[in-house]
């Protein structure tokens, strides 16, 4: 499993449709309005507009499908 954030839920999709046609996944998920808030290094940070991702794949694909997300 992979999970990772993607500035928008659009561009997202647009890897998850990718993979899809690469067959680097079996199945996914897009979480939209995270509105999570943390603290880091006494400053607060909000990642709001975010898209979470949940993205399932084999193991034999996994090193070729991080590969390819972070050719995004």
């Amino acid at each position: 499993m992979l999970q990772l954030t993607a500035p928008s839920r659009d561009r997202a999709e647009r890897i998850i449709t990718k993979m899809f046609k690469k067959q680097l996944i079996a199945d996914a998920q897009v979480f939209e309005n995270n509105e999570r808030m943390y603290m880091k290094l006494k400053k607060e940070f909000d990642d709001e507009g975010m898209a979470k991702m949940r993205l399932v794949t084999t193991d034999d694909k996994l090193k070729e499908a991080i590969a390819f997300v972070q050719s995004q």
